[in-house]
């Protein structure tokens, strides 16, 4: 089996693309980010923002005034773990849908619930 590595490719924020350095540093900083308080987004706001050693100040502004929490959390997943990485999330996520919408249609209404 050959090694293979692909790499990241650059992401685009706007119209604009972003070519991210990655180390073993940065991947380790970004699994440890949170998103739960307003410092945690700011943190991660940064340390997503210092993968893009050319354009940092960009992205920082852009995830600032552009970005949810949510789109924050895919885009440090990508930088993480590439393409094969939001794969996993999407199959993931799809998953839990199509389970949630199963047990929803699979559970009766009880007797004098409105079904609105």
């Amino acid at each position: 089996m050959a090694l293979k590595i692909a790499g990241i490719e650059p992401v685009e924020l706007g119209e604009r693309k972003c070519i991210p350095k990655m180390d073993a540093d940065k991947r380790l900083r970004l699994g440890a980010l949170k998103f739960d308080t307003q410092e945690q987004i700011n943190k991660a706001i940064t340390v997503i923002a210092s993968c893009f050693p050319n354009d940092e100040d960009f992205v920082k502004d852009f995830l600032e005034a552009n970005a949810d929490t949510t789109a924050m959390m895919l885009v440090a997943l990508y930088l993480r773990g590439g393409q094969k990485a939001l794969d996993v999330f999407d199959q993931a996520y799809e998953k839990i849908i199509e389970e949630a919408t199963e047990k929803a249609t699979d559970t009766p209404i009880a007797e004098g619930e409105n079904a609105d």
